[in-house]
């Protein structure tokens, strides 16, 4: 949808808030889903979540076990 008119840093940014709001829904917090719809759109996601935020999703739930 807005893919094409982001920039490089914006989108890093859009990446980085989806995978922290899909760690705080794999955790049990309660997020708007119209926010992360808002933000996969404007990525130009549809469907599943490419594998690099599995990735980053799983290590920050390592790193919390390692914490703890």
């Amino acid at each position: 949808m807005f893919q094409k008119k982001l920039y490089p840093h914006q989108q890093k940014a859009l990446t980085e808030a989806l995978a922290c709001m899909n760690t705080l829904i794999a955790q049990g917090v309660e997020v708007d889903t119209q926010a992360v719809d808002t933000i996969r759109a404007m990525l130009g996601i549809k469907g599943t979540m490419p594998d690099h935020m599995n990735k980053a999703i799983e290590s920050c739930t390592t790193n919390e076990r390692r914490v703890a």
